[in-house]
């Protein structure tokens, strides 16, 4: 009874592993999906924001230029305030700043796709943020799951061996059961050799006893003949007749002995081939449940291979989800990486954002300068 329960216990465990590896392989895949992903954002945004950083440096060296040819406008606008050609140095002006204008114009439209290249890798870190929080809440629930397979696993393991134990007792004392019926059913072989012995000689002793009746009555017969004789004799035969008459009583007398004997040898034989049947029984008996004891030796056996086939896999799994476990916090220490570094370039690429917008402004107000420094040379062209 104690071997069944420990058995539905291990199954239970068993199947309860089993759940736990399936979920864990699920949300294994799921976890290995989302950190595909992270891994494809962060390439993404790492190849965005080396693009971006080099479109910024470009544009930095852009608006120096740029700083350089409104410096050098402004000195040609000075130098048309003295210039004694008003016309050709207003025309030269009105040129100038209509080309600064377009490279200001240019500039400030790659300011703009800056921005929103910006804008794409600030939404793209949060998403990646995002993917990272949920994919370090599946890695704690995969590391408290394999941590309780794990568990399970130990404590199938310990429940198993418990069981071998278990086992090898019963299937010993089913071995000495069976050495014990064996010896009964040779005892009970013995025992039946002994009775049919015991009956022959019962047999033996029924045909002495007929024979004794036979001679009995032979007796009988000579007493009565005596007795006729020595009637015949007369006085003579008195004497005679006496000791014949005392014959007769012995002859009768023996004739009942034998008779009771008779009828005591036949309840003995009748007993006799009771017990015989009786001990036949036990020993077919015996000997069935020696066949059932030995089959049951081979089931306990088969259970016992399969006992240590199960502690096997048992701590195959068990060394398997350490070594998972291992391997979830490598993977959750990467994550945590990534996540880390996903946070980094969000904040570049906040900080570069903020540069930009400052380039913009400057662009502006650059554009405004070189505006109100064309409207000027136009002014100078129509007084001509």
């Amino acid at each position: 009874m104690k071997i069944n329960e420990e058995i539905v216990q291990v199954q239970k465990g068993v199947a309860e592993i089993a759940q736990n590896a399936l979920d864990a392989n699920t949300g294994a895949s799921e976890f290995l999906k989302i950190a595909d992903q992270i891994a494809a954002a962060a390439e993404q945004q790492s190849g965005a924001a080396e693009e971006v950083e080099k479109s910024i440096q470009m544009q930095n060296r852009a608006f120096n230029e740029l700083n350089a040819g409104a410096a050098d406008l402004a000195q040609m606008a000075e130098y048309l305030r003295v210039s004694t050609d008003v016309q050709k140095s207003s025309e030269s002006l009105a040129a100038a700043a209509e080309e600064l204008s377009a490279n200001v114009e240019e500039a400030n439209s790659t300011a703009n796709e800056i921005l929103k290249a910006m804008q794409q890798i600030s939404s793209g870190a949060q998403a990646q943020a995002e993917l990272t929080d949920k994919s370090a809440q599946l890695s704690e629930r995969l590391v408290v799951a394999a941590k309780q397979m794990n568990e399970r696993a130990a404590y199938s393991a310990e429940k198993i061996a418990e069981l071998q134990n278990l086992l090898e007792e019963n299937k010993t004392a089913v071995e000495n059961l069976i050495a014990g019926i064996s010896a009964s059913a040779e005892a009970n072989k013995v025992s039946a050799k002994n009775i049919k012995n015991l009956e022959e000689t019962t047999r033996r002793i029924d045909k002495i006893v007929d024979a004794i009746v036979n001679v009995t009555i032979q007796t009988n017969m000579l007493a009565v003949n005596g007795s006729i004789e020595a009637a015949r004799a007369g006085e003579f035969g008195r004497g005679f007749s006496v000791v014949a008459g005392d014959i007769r009583t012995l002859a009768n007398e023996s004739a009942e002995n034998t008779d009771k004997i008779k009828d005591l040898v036949r309840g003995i034989q009748d007993q006799i081939q009771r017990v015989a049947t009786d001990i036949d029984i036990s020993s077919k008996t015996s000997l069935a449940e020696v066949e059932k004891a030995k089959l049951i030796t081979q089931n306990l056996i088969v259970i016992e291979e399969s006992m240590v086939k199960i502690l096997e896999g048992s701590r195959d799994i068990q060394k398997g989800t350490e070594e998972s476990l291992v391997a979830l916090e490598q993977a959750k220490k990467g994550v945590d990486q990534i996540a880390a570094a996903a946070q980094e370039a969000s904040s570049a690429a906040n900080q570069a954002a903020a540069a930009a917008n400052q380039q913009a402004k400057g662009m502006q107000e650059l554009a405004e300068a070189i505006e109100e420094i064309s409207g000027l040379a136009d002014e100078l062209q129509n007084m001509q």
